[in-house]
């Protein structure tokens, strides 16, 4: 029998004059008004931006129950929807609810606390070293339905989907292959509790058919439910720094750890080794991923402004350890705690901590006190640009100076791209 949800979701069974919400209108919005457009004409489309005041655009006291679809952004939480939840959708839901089996069979999706956007392209490299023809999609990439007609007119081989936490909360399909990275304290602000946080994550594998595979690391494993699980699991191995140049970034511990997940990928796929190895040789990161952009005075500067949690920045701590000459902490905290970060900063490395104003500035500076840091390792400015001249002055010569928030961007900056793209500005420009 077709269940409502069904209904709902299968553009094929939407009434001709269906009525259409896209709450949200950033790329994913633009994105689904342009699908629907193109695609779908006889639908009524209506805008709503909490942020936007164009005439185009909704105001504030319409009723969603207007509406026979509503798509929402992943910022949006369904919380926010006054309307029944069968009606409520997303871009990741709509397009797996929209694939046949077959289709669904080359879904590869990929995700994790961090080094979800660099391992994802580094499996697009991989396959496509294989001559295999990939199209990227999700939180990095291009969004879902952007790719979803030549996907199903046949012209990719394989998609492979970069899930937010936001993505998963909702989504009732996963895809044929599921990489699990990592699971750390994030997003607490949205999920409240971590339960909730690894429940969202789960979705990527809780709706797996028997045939289908999980792949999630060693270090991992022992954080997930397995009762949830109907697949196959496999748990990946660390994969050897010798892949790597000697210079990269990538020869660090999480990395190698993430990567260990392709060697498992080419054991499903049958890909030869020597093609693994020719992508982590020839690797090149994404920007603001301990990306290291220049030299001055003897200090390398590195940019890792997509360390969104104080985890995340503990993996950079430990690979630079004591070449770490400065760090830039802060932003608006993603609700983890800052000790173990700060403690491992403290004992071993002699890092100094360089701290602008913002969100978290009182919290580390309590936990600073706390853990008994050293006062004359600390440095405080007001604003960034200050902060990143304290970098450059009081840096060692031959060490490093990391931007490596351990929290959100958002309380200074539009996002981590711009927070990163401001550092190297600023950096380049002293």
């Amino acid at each position: 029998m077709t269940t409502t949800k069904e209904i709902t979701m299968k553009f094929s069974l939407l009434a001709s004059n269906a009525k259409i919400l896209i709450y949200g209108y950033g790329d994913e919005g633009r994105s689904t008004e342009k699908f629907f457009k193109e695609n779908y004409p006889q639908f009524k489309i209506s805008l709503f931006d909490e942020n936007k005041t164009e005439p185009e655009f909704l105001k504030p006291g319409f009723k969603f129950q207007d509406f026979d679809l509503i798509v929402r952004s992943p910022g949006v939480p369904r919380e926010k929807i006054d309307a029944p939840t069968n009606k409520i959708t997303s871009q990741v839901e709509l397009f797996f609810e929209n694939l046949s089996e077959s289709e669904r069979q080359k879904t590869i999706g990929i995700t994790g606390t961090k080094g979800k956007s660099t391992t994802t392209k580094f499996c697009a490299e991989l396959l496509q070293n294989t001559g295999r023809t990939v199209a990227i999609a999700g939180n990095f990439g291009v969004p879902p339905l952007d790719v979803l007609p030549a996907f199903q007119k046949g012209e990719y081989d394989f998609v492979i989907l970069e899930l937010s936490s936001f993505q998963l909360e909702h989504l009732s399909n996963s895809p044929h292959i599921a990489i699990l990275l990592n699971l750390y304290r994030d997003h607490l602000e949205r999920h409240q509790t971590v339960e909730k946080y690894h429940a969202a994550k789960s979705n990527l594998f809780r709706h797996q058919h028997a045939d289908d595979f999980l792949i999630v690391p060693e270090e991992t494993g022992a954080f997930l439910d397995m009762t949830l699980f109907k697949g196959r699991c496999i748990f990946s191995s660390t994969i050897q720094e010798s892949l790597f140049p000697e210079t990269s970034v990538f020869r660090a511990l999480h990395f190698r750890q993430n990567f260990g997940t392709m060697k498992s990928l080419c054991d499903i796929l049958k890909i030869p080794e020597t093609l693994l190895q020719k992508t982590a040789h020839e690797f090149q990161g994404l920007p603001h991923r301990m990306e290291i952009f220049t030299e001055k005075n003897g200090i390398q500067f590195v940019n890792d402004s997509i360390a969104s949690n104080p985890s995340a920045s503990l993996a950079a701590v430990k690979f630079f350890g004591k070449k770490l000459g400065s760090i830039i902490l802060g932003g608006r905290p993603s609700g983890d705690s800052w000790t173990e970060l700060l403690q491992v900063i403290k004992t071993q490395t002699n890092a100094l901590v360089l701290l602008p104003d913002g969100d978290s500035l009182e919290v580390i500076q309590k936990t600073l006190a706390d853990i008994q840091f050293p006062h004359q390792r600390v440095i405080h400015q007001k604003n960034f640009e200050e902060i990143v001249e304290a970098g450059l002055s009081h840096t060692p010569k031959g060490k490093v100076c990391l931007l490596s928030p351990g929290a959100k961007s958002f309380d200074k900056f539009p996002n981590y791209k711009e927070k990163g793209n401001t550092f190297k500005k600023l950096v380049n420009a002293l």
